[in-house]
């Protein structure tokens, strides 16, 4: 999992702008009220306690990684993924799935044991 440390504030993100009614350059915005009155509703936190929780009731450990540029290069071809592409363009690649196998490539995977382990087991929500 990422740190979600400062999330509020990329979800209420401003930038400078001229404000058409008041006729100035001020912070406004990005996003709109009612989708920001969504996202702040969430818990954040209380959301990666929970599957914080139930990895380690199913002895999975859990590893914090920054996922700075992870979904830039690929995974398997090495090449450059834009942000406007939703995959590779040599290979193939979804971004996302990419980004996931370039997180676990910067972790010591020998520590994760293989892939019988407990990660690749079902986890329990009962």
């Amino acid at each position: 999992m990422e740190s979600l440390k400062n999330i509020r504030k990329a979800v209420n993100k401003k930038v400078k702008a001229y404000n058409r009614i008041s006729k100035k350059i001020q912070l406004i915005s990005t996003r709109g009220k009612n989708i920001k009155r969504r996202l702040n509703s969430w818990s954040f936190r209380k959301f990666q306690f929970y599957i914080d929780y139930k990895a380690k009731l199913n002895g999975c450990p859990v590893i914090y990684v920054n996922p700075m540029n992870t979904s830039k290069v690929c995974f398997r071809c090495g090449g450059i993924i834009n942000s406007t592409d939703k995959a590779c363009p040599r290979c193939g690649i979804d971004r996302h799935v990419n980004a996931c196998l370039n997180m676990l490539k910067t972790q010591d995977v020998r520590s994760l044991g293989s892939l019988e382990s407990p990660l690749m087991m079902p986890v329990k929500l009962g």
